[in-house]
């Protein structure tokens, strides 16, 4: 699971030797079969299951994803009938979440059957569910991760566990105990 490796002589008598590990970013189903950033299919090592086992499962309802070792995704991203696509626009979306500060959540699960489903869990353990009907274009995903982050501030956590954030039609929340 190399990602790339840089070989340089280094004088007079020696060679520099650097290899980079592929990181897997994107759990394929139940599988140790997961997507780096890339979209590059690969299968995780066991040696490294127990370092990675945080990374969010992706699953297509009863479906199976079952992608080649070595094979680059390259679905269009959002696409609603490629499975492909969709799971391009996750890593998408995963990427946009680490790249947003203000949102302290990890994503847990996601499925991507019918409307998309995100189970992410934030740093105090609110779980909160992100539905919507189609990961559409960027703006619709920081819409998303804003409403998150506002939520997450605002007063609607406080005695709850679980928080619900519909899209579509209209965006609006529900919060509760558990769902």
């Amino acid at each position: 699971n190399i990602s790339e490796a840089e070989i340089s002589k280094q004088l007079p008598d020696s060679v520099r030797i650097v290899v980079r590990d592929r990181v897997p970013v994107l759990r394929l189903g139940p599988t140790s079969t997961v997507l780096d950033r890339d979209g590059l299919v690969f299968t995780m090592l066991s040696q490294d299951a127990d370092r990675y086992r945080a990374i969010p499962i992706v699953e297509d309802g009863n479906t199976r994803i079952d992608f080649r070792t070595g094979r680059r995704l390259r679905g269009v991203a959002g696409t609603p009938t490629s499975q492909e696509g969709r799971i391009m626009r996750v890593l998408e979306l995963l990427n946009m979440i680490e790249k947003t500060p203000e949102i302290k959540v990890s994503v847990l699960y996601i499925d991507i059957s019918d409307d998309i489903y995100l189970r992410m869990q934030d740093s105090a353990n609110y779980e909160i569910k992100l539905i919507w009907e189609e990961i559409a274009d960027d703006a619709s995903l920081r819409m998303a991760l804003q409403l998150v982050s506002d939520v997450l501030r605002g007063p609607y956590v406080r005695g709850r566990r679980s928080i619900l954030v519909q899209l579509e039609p209209e965006p609006h929340v529900t919060c509760g105990v558990g769902f």
